[in-house]
């Protein structure tokens, strides 16, 4: 596919000339659209090598426990990017590909790949200075789980009650953890591959300005695409 895209991208970058004579302006007029166009055929002709971003395997219910005090908890920036790539590695070398290789496609270190290699989970990669810490909170926790359970959702409710027990800080705090760890996110039913479109986009978008995610499913659909 990288090949091809690069006929794809000269070709577009000779309609950028000024019309002959005979020939219609608007011949010329969008010679990005087109390019964009032609890029988009592309990538549906290979349409095939499109495949889903690798995802974190889910934890069986009797580990609920010990992700909650996991060191960085879902939603955490750099826990999301630490998984992402620990997830992304280890299907690159699941499929084949020589730690260098993979080092060269995602543009990190060797050092870097062996130590992701090396982490059989991505909490494994969660060492450092934000560890969690014991809070106030945490005392009330097993109150506000049960509270929960009993179908008492309203965090506004639960930091009343546990206000009355003698929890001394705000209702924010509350409401973090609700969300965190009690409230239920719906689950997507499995990931879907990317678009063509979606897939044309990274492809012509500045590797400066494209999102650290989508530079990474990038990567990822170019290493499966081996034409």
């Amino acid at each position: 596919m990288r090949g091809k895209l690069a006929c794809v991208v000269r070709a577009g970058g000779r309609g950028k000339g000024t019309c002959s004579a005979g020939t219609s302006p608007t011949a010329h007029q969008y010679p990005w659209h087109n390019l964009g166009e032609a890029a988009e055929k592309c990538v549906y002709r290979h349409r095939d090598c499109l495949r889903p971003t690798p995802q974190p395997p889910e934890e069986p219910q009797g580990e609920a426990a010990s992700a909650a005090s996991s060191p960085w908890p879902t939603g955490h920036r750099f826990a999301e990017r630490t998984r992402a790539e620990h997830a992304t590695i280890h299907a690159l070398l699941a499929a084949g590909h020589g730690k260098r290789s993979v080092a060269r496609q995602l543009g990190m270190t060797l050092n870097t790949i062996l130590r992701f290699s090396r982490a059989a989970t991505p909490e494994e990669m969660f060492t450092g200075q934000w560890q969690n810490r014991p809070t106030r909170l945490d005392a009330y926790k097993s109150y506000l789980d049960q509270r929960w359970q009993k179908g008492c959702t309203n965090a506004w409710k639960l930091w009343e009650e546990i206000k009355e027990q003698g929890y001394p800080r705000g209702y924010a705090g509350v409401r973090a953890y609700v969300s965190r760890n009690l409230r239920g996110k719906p689950r997507p039913v499995g990931p879907r591959p990317p678009s063509a479109r979606a897939v044309t986009r990274w492809i012509l978008t500045h590797p400066d300005t494209l999102p650290e995610c989508d530079r990474i499913q990038l990567k990822v659909v170019l290493a499966n695409c081996p034409t």
